[in-house]
């Protein structure tokens, strides 16, 4: 009896310890999965804010493109009138 129980026991300690390991690596795969799912969809997102936030700059940078060609035509014109004016 006693031998029975020495075999037993350690048998069955093990095979608990086998159900365990499993549920932990189970519970381990799906926070993993969980994490990549979040990554993934992260990712996702921060990449559709800077497209659009590229968009937006390169808006600005050809509102100002033309905001300095308009200023550099009227300096152009300024200047001509001014030479104008002192060869007349």
């Amino acid at each position: 009896m006693t031998l029975a129980f020495a075999i037993i026991f350690p048998l069955a300690m093990l095979i608990y310890s086998n159900s365990r390991i499993t549920d932990v690596k189970s519970d381990l795969g799906a926070r993993v999965n969980d994490a990549k799912e979040t990554l993934r969809a992260e990712t996702a997102k921060l990449g559709t804010d800077l497209r659009m936030e590229m968009k937006d700059l390169h808006s600005e940078i050809a509102m100002l493109r033309k905001d300095m060609n308009s200023a550099l035509e009227r300096i152009e014109n300024a200047m001509k009138v001014h030479v104008l004016e002192h060869h007349e």
